[in-house]
């Protein structure tokens, strides 16, 4: 698979600059967050998987993802939710289905079949992505799909948080190794091969841009000093979410 690489791999000094620079007409805050998480490739397959598809939300966090069930554009209550993570989140009560557990060593008893998961800003923790995405085929039926998203190769390359954040403009994570527990920045092409040898088939592959609503979270996570329409600002800026749509092979 020949994949382009993000061409937006930008400086502290251009970042800052387009931090700095004003929004002439931007969205009402609601509206464009809304429309950001609706045109998110994770929301977007999310809310378009088959008919009471069961999900593996593979680390899980804090549970936000089974929101989706109900919140934001239609209703899924069709779907079903298992969590996986290292601890309860606040919201992974609500999941049909929880196991505490890390699954690159432990595979647990489901009492529900998962036809389905989302990997979402998770694989860049696993030690062996290949062995990883092999156990996550073998949970899988033939047919079933995953979503997997991770901050791109190029992020090892842009500023860091802290850069960022000593002129005054409060993000989170931004350069790859501002997170400590991550293990290593894959290209596309690199996890492509990765899931294609567990046995998965791609479907699509990118980077999320969205240059419009980037400049519409700026300018209210600025205003508003709201920390994570800020960070997704930068992110949609950076390109730093790489993803990938994955079929498993009959």
């Amino acid at each position: 698979m020949n994949l382009i690489q993000p061409c937006n791999t930008v400086t502290t000094e251009e970042l800052l600059k387009w931090l700095g620079s004003g929004v002439p007409e931007p969205l009402p805050a609601d509206i464009a967050h809304e429309h950001y998480l609706l045109m998110h490739p994770r929301v977007s397959y999310l809310k378009n998987l088959p008919q009471n598809s069961v999900v593996l939300d593979v680390g899980a966090g804090s549970g936000a993802l089974r929101g989706f069930r109900e919140w934001l554009g239609f209703k899924r209550m069709d779907l079903k939710f298992i969590g996986i993570s290292l601890d309860h989140g606040q919201y992974t009560g609500t999941y049909e289905e929880f196991h505490i557990c890390d699954l690159s060593h432990v595979t647990p008893k489901f009492e529900l079949r998962p036809t389905d998961a989302v990997l979402a800003q998770f694989i860049e923790h696993v030690e062996d992505p290949q062995i990883f995405l092999k156990k996550l085929a073998d949970i899988l039926p033939a047919g079933g799909t995953a979503f997997i998203d991770w901050p791109g190769s190029h992020t090892v390359n842009l500023p860091t948080c802290n850069d960022i954040r000593s002129q005054g403009f409060d993000i989170t994570t931004l350069n790859f190794f501002d997170d400590s527990t991550h293990q290593k920045a894959y290209t596309l092409e690199e996890m492509s091969n990765y899931a294609t040898i567990a046995g998965f088939g791609i479907t699509a592959a990118g980077y999320i841009d969205m240059p419009y609503l980037a400049d519409s979270l700026k300018h209210h996570g600025i205003k508003n000093k709201d920390q994570y329409l800020l960070s997704m600002a930068v992110w949609l800026k950076t390109n730093f979410v790489s993803y990938l749509r994955l079929t498993k092979s009959d």
